[in-house]
């Protein structure tokens, strides 16, 4: 290994970034590609809990019922 290094001092190291990079690239791409089908098919939804029978999630508040400080939150995935 040293002979190899010896061989390769300096900047002739350079001449194999490019190449390096697109093994890492293509190493990086494949990996994903594979581990995209093994995520479960529960976990890609954002609505888990809140009224799953329907399709969108809409509560209607008339303004006169409000006080003077109102909060909504649409975080769905929060366990509040």
């Amino acid at each position: 290994m040293k002979i190899v290094c010896y061989l390769l001092a300096g900047t002739k190291w350079l001449r194999f970034v490019p190449v390096m990079d697109t093994i890492a690239v293509l190493a990086y791409v494949t990996y994903q590609t594979f581990r995209r089908g093994k995520v479960p098919p529960s976990d890609l939804g954002v609505n888990l809990r809140i009224l799953k029978e329907s399709s969108m999630v809409v509560n209607m508040v008339d303004i006169e019922d409000l006080g003077d400080k109102v909060s909504f939150c649409r975080c769905l995935r929060s366990n509040r």
